[in-house]
């Protein structure tokens, strides 16, 4: 099962095949600038770096660029700080509000880069459970639902999971109304060959979902099949300049922490 969630039940909403990090890589081209962004009020994370040929098993590190800046709809700016680690954050939080639209302006070698990015009502939904489910053999899954959401209304959702502090799987899914989300964690048999993927009595479990935008589920849903080069959302001051990457603003993350302890199948 390496490197996918499975699905059950028709009516549960749709989570493509997820990968373990948002890995970038492309064709062996001349690299591109890559922005990762996320802002929430209670983290906001950016990162440039550029793309690595598919050969190239080392990762960039975070690089410094001239400015880095969130701008509000009143064009009030917020500059962000180069940490050790080669993420920009600001020195302060950002108060995130729903149906505002904000920008993420990045200033690098004499180009600047920018994308916008309306943060919605985060999601409100029923808490964790694992269960198991039967498909081709038994499958733990951890499942909620998405409650007192309107029918006209599709949300988008990244889904963030962390096992005793390290990345364990993400991926993304969306729905309108209230919908249920399952996701396939291991095969509990011969067919998972995977030792990453098995849990074990006492690993703790951290499940972070993001309410984010149309345009960061299409990038983000795009790098998860097969990681395809979906269309750019950032705009360069040039533009023969390609940058990839996404800007998502969100009010919060939603954050689920329980310690797992397996179960007998039913």
């Amino acid at each position: 099962m390496k490197k996918i969630f499975y699905i059950f039940a028709a009516a549960t909403a749709i989570l493509a095949s997820c990968e373990k990090e948002i890995d970038l890589d492309y064709k062996d081209i001349d690299p591109l600038p890559v922005i990762e962004g996320i802002l929430s009020s209670e983290n906001t994370e950016v990162k440039f770096t550029r793309t690595r040929n598919m050969g190239d098993s080392v990762k960039s590190p975070g690089i410094q660029c001239e400015s880095v800046r969130i701008i509000g709809e009143d064009g009030t700016a917020v500059e962000l700080d180069f940490g050790s680690d080669g993420v920009y954050r600001p020195a302060q939080n950002i108060d995130v509000e729903p149906g505002r639209t904000y920008t993420l302006e990045v200033k690098n070698d004499g180009l600047t880069y920018t994308a916008q990015s309306t943060a919605s009502e985060p999601v409100k939904t029923t808490g964790p459970e694992f269960v198991w489910a039967e498909f081709v053999d038994w499958m733990q899954c951890w499942e909620f639902l998405v409650v007192d959401n309107s029918d006209s209304v599709e949300k988008f959702l990244r889904i963030n999971i962390f096992r005793n502090g390290k990345i364990y799987y993400w991926g993304t899914t969306s729905g309108k109304g209230e919908f249920p989300v399952d996701l396939g964690l291991y095969y509990d048999s011969d067919m998972e060959f995977d030792e990453e993927m098995i849990l074990y009595d006492g690993d703790k479990m951290r499940f972070e979902i993001m309410t984010i935008d149309r345009a960061t589920y299409d990038y983000l849903y795009g790098l998860q099949i097969d990681n395809m080069n979906p269309a750019p959302i950032f705009r360069c001051s040039d533009p023969d300049v390609t940058c990839l990457g996404y800007f998502s603003a969100m009010v919060t993350v939603q954050v689920q922490e329980v310690v797992y302890e397996k179960t007998k199948h039913p």
